[in-house]
């Protein structure tokens, strides 16, 4: 099982006390890595849109390819001081085994997303005192 850490900086909000710039990190936990055949990224990043729901565009079974993330990225629009998506594709690989027939167990893949730096001490200190 590895590890894979995707720093997202929220540039325009610094903590009094700690100096670090604070953000978020996406933290994925993966047993296999992304491989060849994978999408081009494992992580993308656009301004939030109404009309981009889907990765692949609206109609990924009509589509000659290149719509949906491809096609917004492209536009190289500013994620600076914007509502962002965080678009990340884990890669699923399954190793069949005898043990799997006649019912495949599940396979698990997980993310964290943590805040960093927000705050300057853990706010769980300040708990009311119990009488």
């Amino acid at each position: 099982m590895a590890a894979i850490y995707f720093p997202v900086r929220v540039c325009h909000l610094k903590s009094e006390i700690v100096a670090n710039v604070c953000g978020f990190a996406l933290l994925a936990m993966v047993a296999i890595p992304v491989v060849a055949h994978s999408p081009r990224h494992q992580l993308w990043v656009t301004p939030n849109h109404e009309g981009e729901r889907y990765h692949a565009g609206d109609y990924p079974m009509q589509s000659h390819g290149g719509d949906g993330l491809p096609s917004w990225t492209k536009a190289n629009r500013r994620i600076e001081n914007t509502d962002i998506v965080l678009w990340y594709t884990v890669g699923f690989h399954h190793v069949p085994h005898a043990e799997d027939w006649p019912v495949t167990p599940t396979i698990w893949h997980e993310f964290e997303l943590k805040p960093y730096n927000f705050f300057a001490r853990n706010p769980a200190l300040d708990l009311p005192k119990q009488q």
